[in-house]
């Protein structure tokens, strides 16, 4: 069985280039700016669409060519932002055709004068995101909150994104939080399972929810063998971690991962967790788990 236990956004990090005139402004980007890096249609940080998402202000002084970056590796940090960007970017005017999954599929034909730069793990995407490989140019990629500003002082600055209900959020544990409290998960994309709820997030309804947000899971056997003295131990390590908590105090597992960038679960996913990691069964190992 397949569970989640913590959420994360998808930060977009960035590095505007040698021409940036952002000053201390935090850079803005909408659906339908960032679908279209993704997709190639938008190419350049001078991008009309960009300016607009930034009340007018051009973020370059002159055009600066923008990397997207992308997870060269297999990664579930793909998945959730090609899922998400499956779910809006049509709505957006920026449709989406190249897959969902956990590698990234370049458009086909590739649009002239985009740039596609694929990177090997999030400390990859970092280099190249702050370093690009022609110093005239910019980049943006996808990132967890603990590779990019404020959690990582050596990180890119992250973009607020516009969510569906037109607010610009900033990607932290609580605006992930947010977007797992209220929803609503989606159904699944082509080709995944459709027996598993609370996964799919691809865009969140609150004001406060950041939209691109996805679930950490963990997976889980239904039986044991009954010679494996660990299956108590995590059971009882998750009653303690997975602990509602009361009247909106965070327990301290939470805090922990709050620091980290990650949100906690909301009561309800909490509970039906530990419903799910209590009814384990510990079995003679010639037992057949039913």
């Amino acid at each position: 069985m397949v569970k989640p236990l913590l959420e994360t956004a998808l930060a977009l990090g960035f590095n505007l280039g040698p021409y940036s005139q952002l000053g201390s402004r935090q850079l803005v980007l909408s659906r339908a700016s960032y679908c279209g890096i993704y997709t190639g249609a938008i190419t350049d940080w001078s991008d009309p669409q960009i300016t607009a998402d930034n009340g007018g202000v051009a973020v370059v002084s002159q055009a600066t060519t923008i990397d997207a970056v992308y997870r060269s590796d297999g990664s579930g940090t793909t998945f959730m932002f090609t899922d998400h960007l499956n779910d809006v970017c049509a709505a957006a005017g920026k449709p989406y055709s190249q897959g969902v999954g956990e590698m990234f599929n370049l458009p086909n034909p590739q649009p002239p004068g985009s740039s596609f730069i694929g990177a090997n793990g999030g400390s990859g995407m970092v280099t190249d995101i702050l370093t690009p490989a022609n110093p005239l140019h910019g980049a943006i990629g996808y990132l967890t909150p603990s590779f990019v500003k404020p959690l990582n002082a050596n990180g890119p600055p992250a973009a607020l994104a516009i969510n569906a209900r037109g607010f610009a959020v900033f990607p932290n544990a609580q605006s992930a939080f947010y977007a797992a409290r209220f929803g609503p998960f989606a159904k699944p994309p082509p080709g995944y399972p459709q027996t598993m709820p609370h996964t799919y997030l691809t865009d969140p309804l609150d004001y406060r929810a950041y939209p691109i947000t996805g679930m950490v899971m963990m997976y889980f056997y239904r039986c044991y063998p009954n010679s494996d003295a660990d299956v108590p131990a995590m059971q009882a390590f998750f009653n303690t971690a997975l602990a509602p908590d009361y009247r909106g105090t965070e327990t301290p597992y939470d805090v922990l991962a709050n620091q980290n960038g990650l949100g906690q679960l909301p009561g309800n996913l909490k509970q039906n967790d530990l419903r799910s990691i209590n009814a384990i069964r510990v079995i003679p190992p010639s037992t057949r788990c039913s």
